[in-house]
């Protein structure tokens, strides 16, 4: 997830990495995942009002997909705001309880040694 006016990260998800990004963009990175995951490299785009949302399509237990935040910033999403600096957060998205569904419909792997 990443706030469309994140002024901190230059809104990472334009800022190419050549033009002194931190990071590399948030795109970038969704593509990257997809790749390690074996999903397709062309991602579903849903454009809401306030979201953008790009859904991989991946093989089963894997699952890849970048939110952009129109109305957000650098802040916590459906969080608050936690001193004067900071950018107000955005209400179009919980960012808690979509990443907590998100890990929710994950399938664990048990490991013996």
């Amino acid at each position: 997830m990443t706030g469309f006016t994140d002024k901190a990260a230059r809104g990472n998800f334009i800022v190419a990495y050549s033009e002194g990004s931190p990071a590399k963009p948030a795109i970038y990175q969704a593509t990257f995942w997809a790749n390690a995951n074996n999903c397709t490299t062309n991602p579903d785009k849903l454009e809401q009002e306030t979201v953008i949302q790009w859904q991989y399509h991946c093989p089963a237990d894997n699952n890849v997909g970048l939110y952009l935040i129109k109305d957000s910033g650098h802040a916590w999403h459906g969080g608050q705001k936690d001193n004067s600096r900071a950018d107000e957060p955005s209400l179009s998205l919980n960012a808690t309880d979509h990443i907590w569904t998100f890990f929710k419909l994950q399938s664990k792997q048990i490991i013996k040694e």
